[in-house]
């Protein structure tokens, strides 16, 4: 089977949505109660602000697009 080359990066600060969105659905896949996950909403929102000035909080892996 290939092998897909992918690159780490620092997340950016216009992710901050998609990042949020990953974090609340992963706590939510363990069957919490709904009014539980909306008190540890806050807790699962990523700031884009504080995500650029902490770059090192969350990396991100993409796929290397090769050109030949």
């Amino acid at each position: 089977m290939p092998s897909t080359p992918i690159a780490i990066r620092r997340a950016r600060g216009d992710e901050a949505g998609c990042l949020s969105d990953l974090a609340f659905r992963s706590k939510a896949h363990w069957g919490y109660p709904l009014d539980w996950l909306a008190r540890w909403r806050p807790e699962l929102t990523v700031n884009p602000q504080t995500l650029e000035a902490t770059p090192t909080f969350v990396a991100v892996a993409e796929v290397v697009k090769l050109s030949v």
